[in-house]
């Protein structure tokens, strides 16, 4: 029995120790910085700069002209690349693409066959129906049926 009655003492003794140790600290508040110093109410004004700008000379308008926008010629070195590049992928949408540029004609199968290869890609269907309408846009625009021209796009 003496030996419970030391160490509730003790333990009484080690908890009132630590909440004096600890309370303090709670109660202390961060110190704040200084107020900053009120600002002068004398304040000199820096003197204005004066700055003669130079006459200006009429000048005749010039006309200008709108550059016409050039389409370069798609490189038949790009195709053999993607071709090359094509055989050797192991994917899907890679043997895909490649059947359809050893193609002849761009005609309605074909981009049904480009729409089924990004689908199984999974490319998604939102972003396959926006790829395959702006190639066939800009089929239309540059006027090619062949995916040897087409190239480029």
């Amino acid at each position: 029995m003496e030996y419970v009655v030391i160490a509730l003492v003790l333990l009484g003794v080690l908890v009132l120790g630590g909440l004096g140790l600890v309370i303090p600290r709670l109660r202390r508040r961060p110190e704040l910085p200084p107020p900053p110093a009120p600002p002068s109410s004398v304040e000199t004004a820096p003197a204005p700069v004066v700055v003669e700008e130079p006459p200006v000379e009429a000048t005749p308008e010039a006309v200008t002209t709108v550059p016409e926008v050039e389409v370069p010629e798609p490189t038949a070195g790009r195709l053999i690349r993607l071709r090359a590049r094509l055989s050797r992928s192991q994917s899907v949408l890679g043997k895909g693409l490649l059947g359809l540029l050893s193609r002849d004609r761009l005609d309605e199968d074909v981009w049904d066959e480009v729409e089924e290869n990004l689908i199984t890609a999974d490319v998604g269907v939102e972003a396959t129906v926006q790829i395959v309408e702006r190639l066939r846009e800009r089929t239309r625009v540059l006027g090619t049926r062949t995916p040897t021209s087409c190239a480029g796009c």
